[in-house]
């Protein structure tokens, strides 16, 4: 489907690197009382009665930890994962290194931002379980052009799928259409002995179809090599 929408020349299934060692995760969530590894869980998991198919939209500056966060989804899907590189800004290794099998990975690099949306609705449609958007760079006034069918057809197809769809962008774009819209920004990035070892962020729910919004979780990021 993806050769006869004329993306085949973008389009790259899993990618041949050299193994890494695993790196874990550690994610420690306020308000208090959460454990560490569930703090992404609390955000992210639907809510009893929501249904299955959810627009996430994670908005952010650079290197504000959406993408960092993304990342952690796509390691945790269960299933094929799309990941839709408008900017054409996706690091494989670091992918890897968040602990994502490459061999399930689509990754899509369209031209155009029409493109991103096509690409990202032929995904869902042919069963994947998550699929990262990354519309980092996206003209507005593309944006505009497109309109509301696009988000309309978007969302129609999320909840078709009953999978995942994750917006990445440096501002909010899908208005209403978003089940949870979470806005990200950097505190204090990590280095040890010179070396980057990953962010602290806040993540605060912005929109929220299922529940309360305005709550602020601070996150910490970091990549260390998994305890032998």
């Amino acid at each position: 489907m993806l050769q006869k929408a004329g993306l085949g020349g973008r389009v790259r299934v899993g990618v041949p690197l050299p193994v890494v060692d695993p790196l874990h995760r550690v994610i420690s969530p306020s308000p208090p009382g959460a454990e560490a590894d569930d703090a992404l869980n609390v955000l992210l998991r639907p809510s009893r009665g929501e249904p299955r198919g959810r627009l996430i939209e994670i908005e952010g500056g650079p290197s504000s930890g959406r993408t960092a966060l993304a990342y952690r989804l796509a390691a945790g899907a269960r299933g094929l994962v799309g990941w839709v590189d408008l900017p054409n800004a996706l690091d494989p290794r670091s992918l890897q290194r968040a602990g994502v099998e490459l061999g399930g990975l689509l990754w899509i690099r369209p031209v155009r931002t029409g493109a991103a949306f096509r690409s990202a609705e032929l995904l869902l449609r042919t069963g994947f379980a998550l699929v990262v958007v990354d519309l980092e760079g996206a003209a507005q006034h593309a944006l505009e052009r497109l309109g509301p069918p696009i988000w309309s057809r978007l969302w129609r197809a999320v909840r078709e799928a009953r999978a995942t769809t994750v917006l990445l962008g440096t501002k909010r774009t899908s208005g209403s259409f978003a089940t949870l819209g979470l806005y990200t920004e950097r505190r204090r990035t990590l280095f040890d002995r010179g070396l980057f070892e990953g962010l602290e962020i806040s993540a605060t729910i912005g929109r929220n179809r299922a529940g309360p919004t305005g709550t602020e979780y601070d996150l910490r990021l970091s990549h260390r090599p998994a305890p032998g």
